[in-house]
């Protein structure tokens, strides 16, 4: 659990027996125990009302079902995570006639969203289009679908009844671009993206409709962009291109995107705003939308290679940014394919285009179908938490640089690591 924390620690067997709290570095002590079958559980801020405080508070649970206590003494490790909680919807605002603000009473965090809910700026409301045959009812149901609590778990979300608003939506979307500018951003890789491309996302005010065939002009720095030599996007090599036309995609109902060749060489770019309405067929006011494109050429990266000694099955491994504990790679790694160059009993894994900094490697076991979040276990019904590990240092990552040799051993006790500041108090 996270250090300096008023957590208390309870043993369980049939009946409550004794309660600690955590020293300084996290650790702590349960004495004179009778030999037998326990279970413990840790809370933020005491164990009232346990085990419905699991639900509102951080907590950890062991990574075995049970532990036996003879003659001897065994040493356990839980790790702090979020809450138990379920998100649910409180409130409703309609913010147009087909578009809603909805607020939860707490954020899904790394759990994946029900595919009708996009998020905003604050983590507890999320945005939901409806149908624009719900305008003549009197009563609008939000069913938002399956929600994910923070173990990845499904649930099914309670729907929502809201009265439908009496309006008429006479008023157009705008773009929301914050200073006239689109910031282009590499992609990461995996669906619909790959290494290398760079996306710029252009958000509405509301709900948009874009033609299948719409183009966005690029124009080169130092180029009006029209005349001559405006070329579209694959013209005769060699030509002196000015400008490029190439799709504006619809990402979301909220969002629209473009893939951009070159990046470096373009500062604005232009499409036509009368051919995009909203769900009641209201236009951008604007024929011409025009914006300001910024770029910053990502700087080189590394690689972390190492492997998972100890553990059998899938494990998840992750680089967590040593300062604020924010997760920026993940990769899964499975001992039943394993590699000619790693020894029975180990797993290799390769952690790449990390950004030069200094991180924590840490890696768990895989419950469910989901890589992440870290499966912290439940105590009704009771189910343990994934086994974990850390490597026991604090790794640097320098420009094109692959650092190898970053074993993560299951068999040997965690380490507590010497953090600095806030290191990995945050999920």
């Amino acid at each position: 659990p996270e250090t300096g924390l008023p957590v208390e620690i309870k043993a369980f067997g049939f009946v409550h027996l004794q309660s600690v709290d955590l020293a300084a570095d996290g650790s702590f002590s349960f004495d004179c125990l009778p030999d037998g079958t326990y279970r413990l559980a840790a809370v933020e801020g005491g164990l009232s009302d346990f085990p419905a405080a699991l639900h509102r508070r951080p907590y950890a649970l062991p990574t075995a079902d049970s532990l036996l206590i003879g003659d001897d003494t065994i040493t356990v490790a839980m790790r702090r995570s979020p809450p138990l909680a379920r998100p649910q919807m409180r409130s409703a605002e309609w913010l147009t006639p087909t578009y809603l603000a909805i607020t939860f009473d707490t954020p899904f965090g790394d759990a994946p969203l029900p595919p009708n809910l996009y998020p905003t700026d604050d983590p507890t409301i999320y945005g939901y289009v409806v149908s624009p045959e719900t305008s003549g009812q009197d009563t609008t149901v939000i069913d938002p679908g399956l929600g994910y609590t923070q173990l990845g778990e499904p649930y099914r979300l309670e729907p929502l009844a809201v009265l439908t608003p009496e309006l008429v939506d006479t008023v157009p979307p705008v773009p929301v671009v914050p200073g006239g500018q689109v910031t282009l951003e590499p992609t990461t890789g995996g669906e619909g993206g790959r290494f290398g491309e760079v996306r710029g996302r252009i958000t509405f005010s509301e709900p948009v409709r874009l033609p299948p065939t719409l183009m966005a002009r690029l124009i080169q720095k130092g180029s009006s962009g029209t005349g001559k030599d405006t070329l579209s996007l694959g013209g005769p090599a060699g030509s002196p291109e000015q400008a490029v036309d190439l799709p504006l995609r619809q990402e979301s109902p909220l969002a629209a995107v473009m893939v951009v060749p070159e990046p470096e060489r373009y500062d604005k770019v232009t499409f036509p705003g009368r051919v995009i309405t909203d769900e009641a067929g209201n236009a951008l006011t604007d024929s011409i939308v025009s914006f300001t494109l910024v770029y910053s050429p990502p700087g080189a990266t590394g690689s972390i290679r190492g492997a998972v000694v100890g553990f059998s099955g899938r494990v998840v491994v992750e680089a967590r940014d040593a300062a604020t504990g924010q997760r920026v790679a993940y990769t899964v790694t499975d001992s039943a394919g394993l590699s000619p160059t790693i020894r029975r009993g180990q797993t290799g894994y390769l952690l790449n285009n990390v950004s030069p900094g200094f991180y924590i490697i840490f890696a768990h076991e895989q419950v469910g179908v989901l890589p992440i979040p870290y499966y912290s276990g439940r105590w009704e019904p009771y189910r343990r938490a994934a086994h974990f590990s850390y490597y026991p240092e604090v790794v640097e990552v320098r420009p094109r640089w692959e650092v190898d040799g970053i074993d993560i051993n299951f068999s040997v006790a965690i380490p507590i690591l010497p953090l600095d500041g806030n290191a990995l108090k945050r999920e």
